[in-house]
């Protein structure tokens, strides 16, 4: 059985466990391929990879990053902070891949909240809503600021099957679709949550070069 299909039992105590998704190239950040736009920094001087996980963090103890070939680098900028790195070797396939890798490690007792390793504006309230709504019995939740959808998305442990078998292209849009009905939605006035990095025009000041 392969690593990507089963996850050992968690350690005693982990409740609820965060995948950061950071394998993507972020082509339209830099065309490229030089400037890596998680490695940016921001106006308080952390860079944006460290900014999302210091706010997930602050809900949660347990917290994966699925890199890519940037591996190196972020492991570095994230050296001083409490989280798993993991590798995905495929993950020009899509997201799904990084999501299945992510989900590889140990399971965790209540359900994982998936996250973009590019939004580093996200409040740490919408964090503790969605923990909490998982905490609750939700099967899926997921914050919405001004009617779209944001991150993180949290799904509950008994999704676990289903998200391991997540298309490698589609990710988790076909598990989130399927189970619609039972989404809890969390209104929130957060911007962060629906604010990614995409262009370095999303950066204040079109950030610094700090990836090389």
């Amino acid at each position: 059985m392969s690593a990507e299909s089963f996850a050992p039992p968690a350690p005693a105590g982990m409740e609820i466990a965060a995948i950061v998704l950071a394998a993507g190239r972020g082509t339209r950040f830099d065309p490229a391929g030089v400037r890596c736009k998680l490695l940016q920094p921001l106006p308080d001087g952390r860079l944006v990879i460290q900014a999302v996980c210091e706010t997930m963090l602050a809900s949660l103890d347990a917290v994966t990053v699925v890199c890519g070939d940037r591996i190196n680098d972020i492991r570095a900028a994230l050296a001083a902070l409490p989280v798993n790195i993991a590798h995905c070797a495929d993950a020009d396939i899509g997201m799904g891949a990084s999501i299945r890798r992510g989900l590889a490690g140990p399971a965790p007792e209540l359900g994982w909240l998936m996250m973009l390793g590019d939004m580093p504006f996200l409040q740490p309230s919408t964090v503790e809503r969605v923990v909490q709504s998982l905490r609750a019995g939700a099967l899926i939740a997921r914050p919405y600021c001004l009617g779209s959808p944001g991150h993180p998305v949290a799904f509950s442990a008994v999704l676990g099957p289903e998200l391991r078998e997540c298309d490698p292209q589609a990710g988790l849009q076909a598990v989130i679709k399927r189970h619609a009905a039972q989404l809890t939605r969390i209104d929130v006035d957060d911007q962060g949550c629906t604010s990614d990095i995409d262009t370095p025009d999303d950066l204040p000041g079109g950030g610094v070069d700090s990836s090389v």
